[in-house]
């Protein structure tokens, strides 16, 4: 009898065991990492695709007065290299976050981030430099 509970225990235990393996799967494939082994990177041609979408005459036509403005915008890079979730963590006004943000929805996909060398889910923050002169 003993023989029959102890062999009945582990059988359970190990049932139990295989039914939390992909919930803890699927957790882990919709966490978003703030710290990863290696970031996400924006795609090889990034610098020329914001010089060719930015249209910063437009922003300073908002009446911005002559100085160099930063605009911080997070956002999330997910494992397939899509992007989207923008917010902005800067508050510079005259239209520079809604320009950034508004690029950044055209961006097409990023290189996840790494984390045990598997491709995650991960937070990315993005600086923009701007320069009003007039």
């Amino acid at each position: 009898m003993k023989q029959s509970i102890f062999f009945l225990f582990i059988l359970l235990s190990i049932k139990s065991t295989a039914q939390k393996a992909p919930t803890d799967s699927l957790v882990l494939d919709q966490q978003i990492f703030t710290k990863v082994e290696k970031e996400p990177q924006p795609p090889l041609s990034w610098q020329e695709f914001l010089k060719g979408n930015l249209n910063t005459p437009k922003v300073f036509k908002n009446n911005a007065p002559v100085g160099t403005y930063t605009v911080v915008i997070r956002f999330v890079v997910w494992k397939d290299g899509s992007i989207s979730d923008f917010a902005a963590e800067t508050k510079v006004g005259y239209g520079l976050e809604q320009e950034c943000m508004r690029v950044l929805k055209l961006s097409p996909k990023w290189i996840p981030a790494l984390q045990n060398d598997r491709q995650v889910n991960c937070y990315k923050r993005q600086a923009f430099n701007f320069v009003s002169n007039e």
